[in-house]
């Protein structure tokens, strides 16, 4: 019995002995690479790495900028020619009806000049309002050559009116 329970110890310890060696063959190995791992210099891909991650963030900022430029209320700084367009043309429509209607309700055929001379200055007045709103940008050579056009049509009227 004695000699069973010698020979068990035997076997146990050659296993445990085994066991053991694999162990530190294994601590061996893993020193090594832990050994290796010290020793490299990671800076280069650290660096790239770090680059990546800067044009990354650089590209999500330009894109979160973008887009909360389209969400954001636009100034009103600039004109919006159709809303321009819409009031003058709404503002002439009313006046040549007006007109028309007044003659029409006179049984006129005719309409008188004066009439249309008054619906020009009408037109001049909502331009000049637009100008000085700043909802109409007029530099100063459109501004004289507007001018220009004006004095030149009341000239033709002056003659055909014998003025």
């Amino acid at each position: 019995m004695v000699e069973i329970i010698a020979q068990t110890a035997l076997e146990k310890y050659k296993k445990i002995q085994e066991e053991n060696k694999y162990l530190d063959q294994m601590f061996e190995a893993q020193q090594d690479i832990f050994d290796e791992i010290q020793q490299y210099d990671y800076s280069e891909e650290i660096e790239e790495l770090d680059k990546e991650i800067n044009d990354i963030q650089s590209h999500i900022d330009n894109s979160q900028q973008y887009l909360a430029s389209l969400l954001a209320p636009k100034e009103d700084n600039e004109p919006e020619a159709s809303k321009i367009l819409k009031n003058i043309i709404l503002q002439l429509q009313m006046q040549i009806l007006s007109c028309i209607k007044s003659n029409a309700d006179n049984n006129n055929l005719n309409v008188p000049i004066q009439n249309l001379i008054l619906i020009e200055d009408s037109i001049n007045k909502v331009i000049e309002e637009l100008v000085a709103k700043g909802k109409l940008p007029e530099t100063e050579e459109q501004k004289t050559a507007r001018y220009k056009k004006l004095d030149d049509h009341g000239s033709k009227l002056m003659k055909v009116l014998n003025i």
